[in-house]
């Protein structure tokens, strides 16, 4: 017996084999790993959803600030915060209006009453009206919810576990648009109009591409403007637009001196 005890100290695993044990251990994991993972999926979608309405607010804050300021295209605005701005001005003058016209009914009807007091305060009525004209500014903006160019705000399509379903097609589809795109290059091709429009997109932005109407677009696609050349020149003129009739002036004054120092 001291034999087999000496012999097993010094091999456990030999005693293991020819008896066994009762005991079998094994370490379980401390967490759930499904549990683990759904907390991920809801922590990245809400990510991925607070990411897209912090880039749709901060479109919007810059939109509301020119809108209420009435900056133009030079000054730091855009078509849209002229256009929201236009709207809002609409809207106080019909309810403007409205309100005179309603004071008026009362004023016609109530002959007894005193009369109002003169030397209205201009200065509290104009603060008044700016007042009225941001919040209205305000609730246009808050109604569009899509600037273009991956402003927008989120939806559910925007959840991290939809986006990550979608992986497997989107890569596919990207990748055989790719394949088809070399194939023609290799056959000579003409570029197809899908080509057209994303080299298009890509040199102007997708903001730009998405706030312009179809016949703009139409023109860049003929102008090239994935060709460097023809997007500075693009880009120059876009930026003559934005001037002011004297300082164009003075900007063809510039270009023609330019031009006869090179000639």
């Amino acid at each position: 017996m001291r034999e087999e005890y000496d012999f097993f100290r010094d091999r456990p695993d030999e005693y293991f084999n020819k008896y066994g044990s009762s005991v079998i251990w094994k370490y379980a994991p401390q967490s759930d790993t499904t549990l683990v993972l759904l907390a991920l999926l809801a922590l990245f979608s809400w990510i991925s959803l607070w990411i897209k309405k912090h880039r749709w607010r901060t479109v919007a804050d810059l939109i509301i600030k020119s809108a209420v300021e009435g900056l133009s295209i030079k000054d730091g605005g855009s078509s849209e915060s002229i256009e929201v701005r236009r709207q809002a001005m609409e809207i106080l003058a019909e309810r403007q209006a409205e309100r005179e016209k309603e004071e008026t009914d009362n004023s016609k009807g109530d002959k007894g009453k005193k009369k109002k007091a003169k030397g209205v305060d201009k200065k509290e009525t104009k603060k008044q009206e700016q007042e009225e004209l941001k919040a209205i500014i305000v609730e246009l903006v808050e109604a569009i919810h899509d600037f273009g160019g991956g402003f927008a705000k989120p939806t559910w399509r925007d959840l991290f576990l939809v986006k990550l379903v979608q992986f497997p097609y989107v890569t596919t589809t990207g990748l055989w648009w790719w394949i088809k795109y070399f194939i023609r290059r290799r056959r000579g091709l003409d570029y197809t109009h899908e080509e057209l429009e994303w080299f298009t997109r890509k040199a102007v932005g997708d903001v730009i591409w998405d706030s312009v109407a179809d016949e703009e677009r139409e023109e860049m696609k003929a102008r090239e403007l994935w060709i460097p050349e023809n997007l500075e020149q693009w880009k120059e003129e876009e930026e003559v637009r934005t001037l002011s009739p004297k300082e164009r002036k003075q900007y063809n004054r510039w270009k023609k001196k330019e031009s006869f120092k090179v000639d």
